[in-house]
């Protein structure tokens, strides 16, 4: 009985061999992958190419590092205005402490026009005495 066996060679293209049980690799072949081995250097035309190809590569990461920095600043000065606004946050409280500091505040400004308002009898009050207390000047004859 032979047993289709899939084979590879460094220079020829993986088939498959009918081998039967026991039967030797033909020469040159192998049961697993081996590197191809290129028989033929490669032509100008091919060496221009492939450095042409190299260079666009090379273009192409350069413009993709350009961009990864551009991004990685950008990433850098939005973390930046998130740690601000956090900070903002956090030095104004929650809500409900706002809102309480500012009930607290309109209390005391209430408080202080109530004295305000108090001062500025005892102003009025006192202006009327400083008059009373000035002489009155003789009427003319």
């Amino acid at each position: 009985m032979r047993n289709p066996t899939y084979l590879y060679h460094p220079s020829e293209e993986p088939r498959v061999f009918d081998l039967a049980p026991g039967e030797a690799l033909p020469d040159g072949w192998h049961d697993k992958p081996v590197p191809r081995v290129e028989s033929a250097p490669a032509s100008n035309d091919e060496i221009v190419a492939a450095r042409a190809e190299v260079a666009r590569l090379q273009d192409v990461i350069a413009t993709g590092m350009a961009e990864n920095e551009r991004l990685a600043d950008e990433l850098e000065a939005k973390e930046d205005e998130l740690e601000a606004a956090a900070k903002a946050i956090a030095d104004a409280g929650d809500a409900d402490t706002v809102r309480a500091e500012a009930e607290t505040l309109r209390a005391k400004v209430a408080e202080l026009e109530g004295e305000k308002a108090r001062l500025e009898k005892v102003v009025e009050d006192l202006e009327a005495d400083v008059r009373a207390l000035k002489p009155k000047k003789p009427a003319a004859k």
